[in-house]
């Protein structure tokens, strides 16, 4: 029973810490006194069951660390590195991890098909080496090929079918400068090599230079990014940072999906708001990482907002970056290194806004991935979930030429925004913010942009609170001393992050854009238009369905709750409704309101399609299922659009190319994880809810990775 006691130790440890079940100090001096009852010996008593937790967190457990919030919240993290490494030491994980993109699949199903992962991610996040021959071969080094040719190693990555290691990178060429003999890279001329390909690395290239009457390996003049020779600084010449850090052993990436949710901590309707973080390894496959067994506690604060805890978050990202953790590869057998890069940021569409630094759906420029821009909202700086109303649209109604160019941009979308641009205004906000007599040009700057950094716009109002009151150089000395005590990072953390693009790796989340969305504002529809006798039909076809094609995890329909609580229904009753809907309704509503069912009931079923199997094709025909629905849901009634979801539902298919099926990106699994944070806040002291909350995630997960024969270091 290492490094428990006894059984008996062990059991009620398990019992009293698993997350989906909790209990209450008193539920667990029950239990001990029906043990004693029972005739069990050496049952221990509460105070010895909590004792004896300390040395096994030692052991085995997560560092937590409290920070300060540049607000002046504290709140508690749960040590993100070192749940990674209890992943590395975890059999029931590690064999599952991938760590290098695939190319050359026929289909696209997991993170590592994705472009994002493929292409787009720098090189300097993803893992950085590979070991060929006991050789390590790393990113940003040369390398000589058994052909003679010396490459610039950029990235490396797998074949599908292939069992060997692939590289990519940029053909060097010798060059005679003055008396210098030297190397320079040519990116455009690219060049793909397998392992067997492999000579020299770079030290052993260091070594035998002379010999081989060649430049030194790293005697680089510059880069080349065009055909002609007009040579740029080369910024690598010396050996790759990771290697040094490392000191001979392996270096991995370990990715993750990064969610953030607000949750209520009451069991009653009283709401009491926990923002909370939590992530869940994109290393491992779908049908893995979806599982709960994967989703892992970050931190959760009923003070902080969700950009301050951020600054937490992203402390111990960069400071992974910087130094990197060793861990025990139960799969290999041996130590290695690894640092964490965040793939995507998962959330529902107001928290997705709010981390990309967007002014949210009730602006004017209602989209955080592109610049479309819809009607004028009045101030257009709400940033909820709440949908806007009809009013303005059915007022156009008679001026066909204008709903028909709104549309038309609705559906097209407009530029992609740029993270540097958002930046650029983020600073000019705050510099106009020094200045007296700026409010109105900064409202209307962020209504304009579409751009709103709720971490900035604390200090922002800060500078406004102290010059209220004060006028011409009383105010300016007040804004003056102000700017002195700030902090030095004023703006949002999520610029920080490494390798991420809160524009473009905010993925549409089909659960909340189609099913608590489009299908649920459809549905309401449907529902006011019949009349009594009608809703009784519906009742009777939707209880009368043959279910057998809709998976095996809906049960027999009840009609009743469907229709007469259509408002209080959740993501798994309307996916349901979303596949059945146009089969009870195809007599009872007009021929338009049943071609958009119909539009809506072919698209989900490309969206939720698990394995993708020729990713051009499909997503051609995704984006013409999706163009469909839009252009019948236009002829039904334009009003529609005056609802944002309709629009972000365009940019699915560039997020499918970038991170795989759109399942993957899915967050059911993560918001499922709120019921366990609610019932450690119900169970907690309720004086230290962070704290108290991260206490029992750890707890959990020490007992989950010793439940899993994880390796753990005794001493």
């Amino acid at each position: 029973w290492f490094p428990w006691s006894d059984r008996v130790s062990c059991t009620l440890d398990l019992a009293t810490s698993l997350p989906r079940s909790v209990l209450s100090e008193a539920d667990t001096k029950l239990i001990t006194w029906l043990l004693r009852a029972n005739g069990v010996v050496n049952v221990p008593t509460v105070r010895q069951i909590k004792s004896a937790r300390g040395p096994l967190d030692a052991i085995s457990g997560i560092q937590r660390t409290r920070f300060m919030g540049a607000f002046g919240h504290p709140f508690w993290l749960n040590s993100m590195g070192d749940q990674i490494k209890q992943e590395f030491a975890n059999p029931c994980v590690r064999p599952h991890m991938r760590f290098y993109p695939e190319e050359g699949s026929p289909t696209v199903e997991e993170p590592w098909h994705g472009e994002k992962w493929r292409k787009r991610l720098p090189p300097e996040f993803a893992t950085p080496m590979i070991r060929v021959r006991n050789k390590d071969f790393y990113v940003h080094e040369p390398l000589m090929l058994h052909s003679g040719e010396v490459v610039m190693a950029i990235r490396w990555f797998t074949k599908h079918s292939d069992s060997r290691m692939w590289g990519h990178g940029w053909r060097m060429s010798r060059h005679q400068f003055g008396d210098e003999d030297g190397w320079i890279v040519h990116e455009k001329e690219e060049v793909d090599f397998c392992e067997d390909e492999l000579q020299l690395n770079v030290l052993n290239f260091q070594d035998l230079h002379l010999a081989m009457q060649l430049p030194a390996p790293f005697n680089i003049y510059g880069a080349c990014k065009t055909n002609h020779l007009s040579v740029v600084d080369w910024k690598y010449k010396d050996v790759n940072e990771w290697r040094t850090r490392a000191a001979g052993k392996r270096v991995l990436m370990a990715m993750i999906w990064l969610y953030c949710d607000d949750t209520s901590g009451n069991r009653s309707k009283k709401w009491n708001a926990h923002n909370s973080f939590l992530f869940t390894p994109a290393n491992l496959s779908r049908d893995h990482t979806q599982k709960q067994y994967n989703v892992h506690f970050v931190c959760t604060s009923n003070l902080a907002p969700p950009l301050e805890m951020l600054e937490g978050v992203v402390a111990e990202l960069e400071k992974l970056m910087k130094e990197g953790m060793f861990a025990w590869d139960c799969e290999l057998e041996e130590e290695v290194m690894f640092f964490i890069t965040v793939l995507g940021f998962l959330g529902d569409n107001p928290m997705q806004s709010e981390f990309a630094c967007h002014i949210g759906l009730k602006g004017k420029k209602f989209c955080r991935c592109c610049e479309v821009q819809g009607r004028d909202r009045g101030g257009g700086e709400a940033d909820n979930d709440a949908d806007s109303d009809d009013e303005d649209l059915v007022a156009l109604e008679g001026e066909a030429q204008v709903v028909a160019a709104k549309i038309v941009e609705f559906i097209q979308g407009g530029q992609e925004r740029s993270p540097i641009e958002s930046v650029r205004v983020l600073v000019d906000l705050f510099n106009q913010a020094k200045e007296a007599g700026t409010m109105t040009a900064r409202a209307q700057l962020r209504t304009s942009s579409g751009v709103k950094d709720t971490f900035l716009n604390y200090f922002i109002d800060k500078l406004d609170q102290a010059r209220k009151g004060k006028s011409g150089p009383q105010g300016q000395a007040a804004v003056d001393r102000l700017l002195r005590d700030l902090p030095q990072m004023l703006f949002s953390s999520v610029w920080r992050i490494p390798g991420l693009n809160p524009h473009l790796d905010t993925p549409t989340e089909i659960l909340h854009v189609i099913l608590l969305g489009i299908v649920k504002y459809f549905w309401r529809d449907a529902m006011t238009r019949l009349t009594a006798d009608q809703k009784t039909t519906v009742i009777y076809r939707l209880q009368a369905l043959d279910i057998d094609g809709l998976g095996p995890d809906v049960q027999r329909l009840s009609g009743v709750t469907y229709v007469q609580y259509a408002g209080s229904l959740v993501g798994r009753d309307f996916r349901v409704i979303g596949q059945v809907a146009i089969f009870v309704l195809y007599d009872m509503l007009p021929a338009p309101i049943l071609a958009a069912w119909a539009s809506l009931s072919k698209l989900m079923a490309l969206a939720w399609l698990p394995v993708i199997k020729g990713i051009d094709a499909y997503l051609d025909t995704l984006t013409a299922a999706i163009e469909d629905f839009l252009v019948k849901t236009a002829l039904w009634n334009p009003k529609w659009f005056n609802k944002p979801k309709f629009h972000i539902l365009r940019h699915l298919p560039q997020h499918i190319r970038a991170f795989g099926p759109a399942i993957l990106f899915a967050t059911e699994g993560l918001e499922s994880f709120n019921a366990t944070i609610r019932e450690w806040s119900i169970h907690s002291s309720r004086q230290a809810p962070s704290k108290d909350i991260g206490v029992s995630a750890a707890r959990a997960q020490r007992l989950r990775h010793l439940m899993s024969c994880g390796s753990f270091v005794y001493r």
